[in-house]
């Protein structure tokens, strides 16, 4: 045997074949990983103006070379500086304290590399999973704390 090859016990290989024969089923529901990722839903480009204007998402950063972290606040459609990155929130929402936690942040992070700038980063990233859909940066990592509303309020997105 290899060494990134492996044995499953009969009672796996029987569990993995019932996974298998109702894969094609009409209504199965059964995951096929036991690995939860969040499920987002696109908001379309006709709702982002129901978004609020005093939007903003708290992010905690580290700076891998000095080991410091920091807490900054960036609001909607504001780019901020870290470094030599410019990084802007273009849409986020928070689970209300009822549902289970999660923050989703949906960022653009440019560098400014010598007078070019270059695309890091689009996408989104969740609190709850930073590892689904991070920046790979040498120097700073980004996560996601809370979105809020300017009052304090948790915003947890358009209804």
């Amino acid at each position: 045997m290899k060494a990134n090859e492996f044995e499953l016990t009969d009672q796996e290989k029987d569990a993995l074949n019932k996974v298998i024969a109702r894969e094609g089923e009409e209504g199965n529901d059964t995951p096929l990983s036991l690995i939860q990722v969040p499920v987002l839903e696109i908001m379309p480009e006709d709702q982002e103006a129901l978004l609020p204007n005093d939007l903003s998402v708290v992010m905690k950063t580290l700076d891998k070379v000095t080991a410091r972290t920091q807490t900054m606040t960036l609001r909607i459609n504001e780019p901020v500086r870290l470094g030599r990155l410019s990084i802007t929130m273009r849409s986020c929402s928070t689970n209300s304290p009822e549902e289970e936690p999660e923050t989703r942040v949906f960022l653009e992070v440019d560098e400014d590399q010598e007078g070019a700038i270059y695309r890091l980063f689009t996408g989104w990233m969740f609190a709850s999973s930073p590892s689904i859909n991070a920046l790979e940066h040498p120097v700073h990592d980004l996560w996601p704390i809370i979105c809020k509303t300017s009052d304090g309020a948790i915003f947890s997105g358009i209804k």
